[in-house]
């Protein structure tokens, strides 16, 4: 993803976290192929881009800045990308709204 803060200095010191989350769905290989009956035979990874694998300074990027993470996929049993989520958390000041 590409990346731009415009983050206050009293937000860059207190270990404030934001990112991308991404849910996948695998089909569980305990059960023979792809012989499935319900989302409940599934087995969900989450994977997680945010400021502990980011490069650089992610608190201080006034351009933009490309991030990356690279994560081992089972694509012989994923069945699908699930969710994709932004996230932003534990920052010291907030608003409300």
């Amino acid at each position: 993803m590409n990346v731009r803060t415009a983050l206050p200095t009293e937000q860059q010191v207190s270990g404030g976290n934001y990112g991308l989350i991404v849910q996948a769905k695998y089909y569980n290989t305990a059960y023979k192929s792809q012989d499935v009956q319900s989302d409940a035979d599934l087995v969900t990874r989450t994977y997680v881009l945010d400021v502990n694998n980011m490069q650089g300074q992610p608190y201080k990027y006034t351009l933009k800045n490309r991030q990356y993470a690279i994560f081992s996929i089972d694509g012989d049993n994923l069945k699908e990308i699930s969710d994709i989520q932004v996230f932003c958390t534990g920052f010291p000041v907030t608003k409300s709204g």
